[in-house]
């Protein structure tokens, strides 16, 4: 989350001379494009681990190159470009608007608690409004993995032959469909509050830490 205010303060003054509305879009945009294209693989290889079918973080990458390619850490790339994308700009914007209206109401002074208020409204609306994506996102980037849960090698292991060999969805839209299908539309919105309350202090520290150390570096 910080490289994301770091991102934000240099495109904003790249793209300085031009009207306010076009360096905000820009600005959102182009910050989460470079995030997202060095998270991708990590955060592949993290929802992996998390479901337990590796040793270690090593074994892991290893597992899935050998096994899927290099394709296999970036299969979610498209929807997690649909997905932090929108995320980055709800997230800045709200916590803009937020702190602009909080800071009118408090003698045009930021404070750690004006930062701190705004950072959580702004992760707090910004998951909420990306969940679907968030789990579509998941959806894809473990795949194949359920095939494998009676395998005595799932970990430690040579893999199971069908483990993330043949996908079982063909994208983003078989994937939607997929869910809606069997759980409904409120499926896409399990997970709701966990990524609340993950999120909503996360951009809360990030955008305090970072104001923080911009004021001590001045």
């Amino acid at each position: 989350m910080i490289q994301v205010c770091i991102c934000t303060d240099l495109v904003e003054k790249l793209l300085s001379e031009r009207t306010n509305l076009t360096r905000t879009t820009l600005t959102r945009v182009h910050q989460f494009f470079i995030s997202v294209l060095v998270m991708v693989p990590a955060d592949t290889v993290k929802q992996r681990l998390q479901l337990g079918y590796y040793q270690g973080l090593s074994d892991a990458v290893r597992t899935m190159i050998r096994v899927e390619g290099v394709y296999g850490l970036y299969r979610s790339l498209p929807v997690t470009l649909c997905t932090n994308l929108p995320y980055g700009a709800v997230m800045v914007t709200t916590n803009e608007y937020l702190r602009e209206y909080l800071m009118q109401a408090n003698n045009q002074r930021l404070d750690v608690k004006t930062t701190l208020l705004a950072g959580c409204g702004a992760g707090m609306v910004a998951a909420a409004v990306t969940t679907p994506l968030d789990r579509l996102k998941t959806r894809l980037q473990t795949q194949g993995l359920s095939m494998v849960i009676n395998c005595d090698k799932v970990a430690g292991g040579d893999p199971c032959p069908n483990l993330a060999t043949t996908p079982k969805y063909n994208g983003l839209k078989d994937a939607f469909q997929s869910i809606v299908r069997e759980e409904g539309m409120v499926g896409l919105f399990r997970g709701l509050f966990p990524r609340l309350m993950t999120h909503t202090p996360s951009v809360a520290i990030s955008w305090t830490v970072y104001e923080a150390m911009k004021l001590w570096l001045q």
